[in-house]
């Protein structure tokens, strides 16, 4: 399955140009990233021809978490740790509680990073710490 993304690229520099986000900076995260994570496997093998559950942060409690084919959002590890339930992916980009993440990672979750000119210092800080699935095609940063 193959996805056209070309229609965000004007998004993401409304986006960027709004919140002050310097297209350099960008860019150098996504070359550290993948000269310092140690990428395992291709992520689309894991997605496709399944149905998967996403999960966001801002669960409520009552909220039961499903234990398999689960993507969940940094902001979301803990209530799913909480629940005894280790998710099959968790997306972060660090503004969770890492220590939260690097445990899903050692416990069998697949960890994808998305990696930005304000966490560099903390990919850098825990690349030796973290397996990153990724696609067998290099990400670039559009302008």
């Amino acid at each position: 399955m193959a996805f056209d993304t070309g229609w965000w690229w004007d998004y993401q520099n409304l986006i960027s140009e709004q919140f002050g986000f310097s297209h350099i900076r960008e860019e150098v995260a996504s070359r550290l990233a993948s000269r310092i994570l140690v990428q395992e496997g291709d992520i689309a093998n894991h997605f496709r021809d399944r149905d998967m559950t996403v999960v966001g942060a801002g669960i409520l409690p009552s909220t039961k978490i499903p234990e398999s084919n689960l993507v969940v959002a940094d902001g979301a590890l803990r209530a799913c740790l909480e629940r005894e339930v280790v998710p099959d992916f968790v997306v972060t980009d660090f503004d969770g509680y890492v220590s939260d993440v690097i445990w899903a990672g050692e416990h069998g979750s697949k960890v994808v990073v998305h990696c930005h000119g304000d966490n560099m210092a903390t990919l850098y800080q825990y690349s030796s710490r973290i397996r990153l699935f990724v696609n067998n095609r290099r990400l670039q940063f559009h302008e």
